[in-house]
């Protein structure tokens, strides 16, 4: 290409005319040397076949693409949840030093480098609801008592910064915590922007045990979303498929997984007096991506599309059956023998 003249546009990767699927095609049975162009089609690890080039027009059923073509914020929600100009985006960094006050001291850290929301991980024998002594299965924030969370948000504004407390099974002590904090700092519940991550399921399957039990759980899950009602944009439910996927499961099997642990999440609150409809805009998902940049989408899309036919079968308003989805990189992407390639997939996964 030409350099371009002093006050012209640089080219654009756009402005070369397109190929054609025909002229892609004599290219690449050229270059197989005899190798039919199927050879060149995978198959996901759920069985569907992935073609080696999609064009314009291919891209799926016409009703897909009448989704598509909705715009963010709209139903089935495919492209988002809300629009763009509502700050549909977050820079969110997971906090997970096991004391309080190191914990704090990198929350503050990130914040100040541009941060715009945290991940804090409650350690797993708080998440499990039991205080004795044991191996953590992943790091985590120990929280004893109201000092020690005082400690960890020391210096966070809790009326400015977007807040996840990734909590298990500890949701309803960790929320009157919070609460509590905030009415001693002077803020009106009604200003704060947190989420109160509750999701026994994801707990037990993590840490293979709740010592009070399930139901048990879910009380506490019930009480903890009742006392979060003077908080109209705070969350206090966690639909989380990342115990599955970091344990092996398939994209379709973590979205199925999300699915069905969200069904239960509405069924035991229903049975505690808590409708769908009042529990769907408390709801926050969580799923993993990896490098494979198309195939995340495909997930994060899948698991918007599904879940908002879910909760409308549960009789949640179309309006209000929009799924906000946490994010993060799998942990199974992460190579230990040759660490420095994982920059490249952690942007990848981050694209």
């Amino acid at each position: 290409m030409s350099e371009p003249q002093s006050g012209e546009a640089p080219p654009r990767l756009c402005d070369f005319p397109p190929a054609g699927r025909d002229a892609w095609e004599l290219r690449a049975l050229r270059e197989l040397r005899g190798d039919p162009l199927t050879s060149l089609r995978r198959e996901t690890a759920d069985g569907i076949a992935v073609e080696a080039l999609y064009v314009d027009g291919e891209d799926g059923s016409a009703s897909h693409r009448e989704a598509l073509a909705e715009p963010p914020g709209a139903a089935p929600f495919l492209r988002g949840a809300r629009p763009p100009a509502t700050g549909a985006w977050r820079i969110r960094q997971l906090v997970d030093a096991t004391s309080p006050a190191a914990a704090n001291t990198d929350a503050r850290a990130d914040l100040s480098r541009g941060v715009d929301s945290l991940w804090i991980r409650v350690d797993e024998r708080r998440m499990a609801g039991d205080a004795d002594p044991c191996t953590p299965v992943r790091p985590g924030v120990a929280l004893r008592d109201l000092g020690d969370l005082d400690r960890l948000l020391d210096g966070v504004d809790l009326a400015r910064t977007d807040l996840v407390l990734e909590v298990g099974a500890a949701a309803a002590p960790i929320t009157a915590g919070v609460l509590t904090l905030a009415a001693r700092r002077g803020i009106d519940a009604g200003d704060l922007r947190l989420t109160i991550g509750g999701d026994p399921l994801a707990a037990l399957a993590l840490c293979g045990r709740l010592p009070g039990g399930v139901d048990r759980a879910y009380d506490d899950l019930a009480a903890a979303l009742r006392a979060l009602a003077p908080a109209p944009a705070a969350r206090g439910l966690l639909v989380s498929s990342i115990p599955y996927a970091d344990a092996g499961a398939s994209a379709g099997e973590e979205v199925a997984l999300l699915l069905c642990a969200l069904l239960e999440h509405l069924r035991r609150l229903e049975a505690r007096g808590l409708t769908p409809a009042e529990v769907a805009p408390r709801l926050l998902a969580a799923l993993t991506v990896d490098r494979n940049i198309f195939s995340g989408i495909a997930k994060i899309r899948a698991a918007r599309l599904l879940a908002a036919r879910v909760l409308a079968a549960c009789g949640v308003a179309p309006e209000s059956a929009a799924l906000a989805i946490h994010v993060e990189g799998s942990w199974r992407e992460l190579s230990g023998f040759d660490p420095w390639v994982n920059l490249l997939r952690g942007t990848a996964e981050a694209a």
